[in-house]
């Protein structure tokens, strides 16, 4: 059975550009943010607070929690805060705290 969690873009004139989330490749719209991003990829959980906490994803939206830190080519920041760019690698901090898809 599919999850029922879905995020899903608004209709968007913007320009389509591509990043990639641990090495594979996904869409993502000019304008919009990792974070967003990554949701509307069905990436519901990046990584954890610290090592003993379970997957997070995304809970603030506007840079106050930390909970949605990713690694932006590199440099550790909050994907909420980061607009995507064409061709930006994006992973996680804490490999072994991802959940790569809603009902996986």
């Amino acid at each position: 059975m599919k999850n029922a969690l879905h995020f899903k873009r608004l209709s968007s004139d913007d320009p389509c550009l591509q990043i990639t989330w641990n090495g594979k490749p996904l869409d993502a719209v000019a304008g919009e943010t990792v974070a967003a991003c990554l949701l509307a990829n069905s990436v519901l959980a990046f990584q954890g607070e610290d090592l003993s906490d379970p997957p997070r994803g995304p809970f603030c939206m506007m840079g106050a929690c930390y909970t949605c830190r990713v690694l932006v080519n590199g440099v550790e920041q909050q994907a909420c805060m980061v607009e995507v760019k064409q061709d930006m690698h994006v992973s996680c901090v804490d490999p072994e705290k991802e959940i790569l898809h809603a009902g996986s």
